[in-house]
Order: C-alpha cells, then structure tokens, then sequence
C-alpha cells in the first residue's frame, strides 16, 4: 500500500486563494478514509477564506466540496460506526466545525472537484477544464 495524496483548493468569492498537494501522513486503506483525511487537511487550511470574508464583511460559511459519498458522511456524522473505529479521531476536525456551523460539506461530482487537478493523472481536456475552474491559464 502507499500514501494517497491530498489536494486542496481554497477559494473565495469565485477566486483561487490558496492550493496544495500534499503526500498524506498515514496509509489509507480505502478511498472514504483517504477522502476524509484530505478533508480535514482542507478544513485546517479554511481560516484563510474566513479571515478574507472578515475584510470583505461575508457572512458565507466555507464549503468543504467532496466526492466521496462514504467520506461526505463519516465529515457530517458527529457518531463512530463500526466500520470507522480504524479512522483516528485526529483526521475528524471538520466535525467539530461543521457543528459550531463554522463550516459546511457539500457532494459534488467526481468530474467537478478541481482538486482532483493535484492528485491525480488527468486527461488533458479534463486537465484544461479543471484549470480553468482554478482561474489559472
């Protein structure tokens, strides 16, 4: 097995504020847990939009986009399942933001989620979509 990689996207009123790509610290040993690791990674990284919403006088709560739907409910739900006890708790942060409502999760589809521009070998059309959505050229 080898580590997953995470990829982040910070944005903020339509703009790319932050990015990175990150080689996970610990060995996922499936697809929700590497997903909720990336998470969490991107809810630790949300305070830069918040502290430009605090300039700009936004009252919008980040969004944490997913494409995983194991991982969009183990981030939302406050309880362990049975089959999560493997997962740390250190990698469910996000949980504690989404319930003082500091940060929301939303699915999006695996075809939509720029991040994926960081992780993974792409086809070069879908590569210069996902660009585009970063506001890179």
């Amino acid at each position: 097995m080898r580590k997953s990689t995470s990829g982040i996207v910070i944005m903020n009123a339509g703009a790319t504020i932050l990015w990175s790509s990150r080689r996970q610290d610990t060995i996922a040993d499936s697809t929700a847990k590497a997903e909720i690791i990336a998470a969490n990674a991107a809810a630790k990284d949300v305070w830069t939009s918040r502290l430009l919403s605090k300039f700009m006088e936004s009252t919008n709560i980040p969004v944490v986009y997913i494409d995983n739907v194991a991982a969009l409910c183990l981030a939302a739900n406050p309880l362990f399942h049975q089959h999560t006890k493997h997962i740390e708790r250190k990698h469910f942060f996000i949980r504690e933001l989404i319930e003082n409502d500091k940060l929301r999760v939303e699915k999006v589809s695996t075809n939509d989620q720029i991040a994926d521009i960081f992780t993974k070998p792409l086809v070069c059309s879908h590569f210069r979509l996902l660009r585009s959505k970063l506001g890179l050229v």
